[in-house]
């Protein structure tokens, strides 16, 4: 199993890209726009993958501490078998 990303909703994009940035990761690409409201994705030198994915919706209003995180990816070599080892 493998953490691919986390999506973090912030409730200032900008200052938590600093905040990031200044503690290593690199920004490698924005989106602005979506359903989810405008992302920044980010990962660590010599990581192949993104790692974090800031997410800001002006419309959904500050975040409070705890309930940031949008959401969790995983990757798993067998979904049958990782949902049986979970079920069990």
């Amino acid at each position: 199993m493998r953490t691919l990303h986390v999506v973090l909703r912030v409730s200032d994009l900008e200052l938590s890209v600093a905040f990031y940035t200044a503690v290593g990761y690199t920004v490698v690409g924005t989106v602005e726009g979506t359903a989810f409201g405008s992302l920044a994705m980010l990962r660590l030198p010599g990581d192949g993958f993104v790692t974090i994915e800031l997410v800001y919706d002006l419309a959904r209003g500050d975040v409070d501490l705890g309930t940031g995180i949008n959401h969790l990816v995983v990757q798993v070599e067998s979904l049958d078998t990782t949902l049986a080892d979970l079920a069990a």
